[in-house]
This record gives structure tokens, sequence and C-alpha cells, in this order.
């Protein structure tokens, strides 16, 4: 019984807290769902540039090149 009477006293202590819970419940879905999206956008935009294949083609390197053009 004791254990009872301390859980209605907790509850009559802080009444809104089943509130509170929903609307952290909500925002945490919400959050998750945005960070979700935002996540698939960031891929979806950066992959053209993260694919690139960059080529360093040293001043040396650029002019065996260009000879072997002509």
């Amino acid at each position: 019984i004791s254990k009872d009477v301390v859980t209605f006293l907790n509850w009559a202590a802080e009444p809104e807290l089943d509130e509170r819970k929903k609307i952290g419940v909500k925002a945490l879905m919400l959050f998750s769902t945005l960070t979700a999206i935002a996540l698939w956008i960031k891929r979806n935009r950066w992959h053209t540039l993260k694919s690139r294949k960059v080529v360093f083609n040293s001043p040396k390197n650029w002019q065996q090149q260009q000879q072997k053009k002509n």
C-alpha cells in the first residue's frame, strides 16, 4: 500500500508530467523525421561533388602530356 501512496503523491506533485511526456514523444518523433530528411537531402545534393574524380597533373606531367599530343 505504501507504493500506491508514493505513486499517488508523486502524481499529485506534478500533474502536468503526463502532458510533458506526450509533448516530448511528439518532439522526438518530429526531430527524428527532420533529421532523416536533412540527411537524405544532404546525400542527394552533395552526391555529384563527392563522386567526382579529381586528378592532379603536376607541371612536369602536364608538359610531357603536351609533348605526346604534338
